[in-house]
């Protein structure tokens, strides 16, 4: 009898682990942005994904952070989730720079929690999907 239910048990353990990967693997959405920096002002360019083209601010500074989705940038508190829920986009994220890092966390339709990268100015770009970040 124990020997059935280990066999069971051992047998579904790699369904159960393909099912979970697929499940990740499918609310993943297909975007790529282009992130860049000139000394003042950080860019993104979406690739494709978007229903936009290029969004630029100054530098998040002092931790604010700024919500970015497939429609563009919303204001972001994060006290707020109703706000930070992304419930209409197909993703979204947040992204402040801290200690001269840039940090992202996905809120929905990425693979990713958190990412952190450098930028210096002027630097080659960073190119962001919902696997994560490369450089270009």
């Amino acid at each position: 009898m124990k020997r059935t239910l280990i066999k069971k048990l051992w047998l579904s353990t790699p369904l159960l682990a393909i099912s979970l990967w697929s499940a990740s693997y499918e609310s993943k959405k297909d975007f790529k942005i282009e992130i860049s920096e000139d000394g003042k002002v950080t860019t993104l360019i979406c690739q494709h994904g978007c229903a936009w083209k290029e969004l630029s601010f100054t530098k998040p500074t002092h931790g604010d952070a700024a919500m970015v989705n497939q429609f563009g940038m919303a204001s972001f508190d994060e006290g707020n989730t109703a706000a930070a829920d992304g419930s209409l986009a197909e993703f979204s994220f947040t992204i402040t720079k801290k200690a001269g890092k840039y940090v992202l966390k996905g809120v929905n339709g990425t693979a990713w929690k958190s990412l952190s990268f450098s930028l210096k100015p002027y630097a080659a770009p960073r190119v962001l999907d919902a696997s994560g970040v490369t450089v270009r």
